[in-house]
């Protein structure tokens, strides 16, 4: 039987990121109604393969820098369920280190 989370580690008890995990393991649908100022969850809907790919370059390599101030390749994580495919974690560090 897979093992469940259930000590929270690097975010804050009050991290969107926190809160939206329990709802997910929950089998709910996180709360995905903007929040005023900055939050460290966001949830962006797409449905082509390719566009997620696009998207999360676009968003790692500009977008949350931009934002937040980050450097895109210390400071910034990607997390994907899946080892395989185009939104794989081999695949997406490949077009993720061509790109950085």
């Amino acid at each position: 039987m897979p093992e469940t989370l259930t000590e929270i580690f690097r975010q804050a008890a009050e991290s969107e990121i926190v809160t939206a995990a329990y709802a997910i393991n929950r089998g709910r649908m996180p709360e995905l109604i903007p929040l005023e100022g900055l939050i460290d969850f966001y949830f962006i809907e797409s449905a082509e393969p390719e566009a997620i790919q696009c998207l999360i370059v676009r968003l790692v390599k500009e977008r949350i820098p931009k934002r937040f101030g980050f450097d895109p390749k210390t400071e910034i994580q990607v997390l994907t369920p899946m080892n395989r495919s185009l939104l794989g974690a081999r695949n997406l560090n490949q077009v993720l280190q061509e790109a950085l």
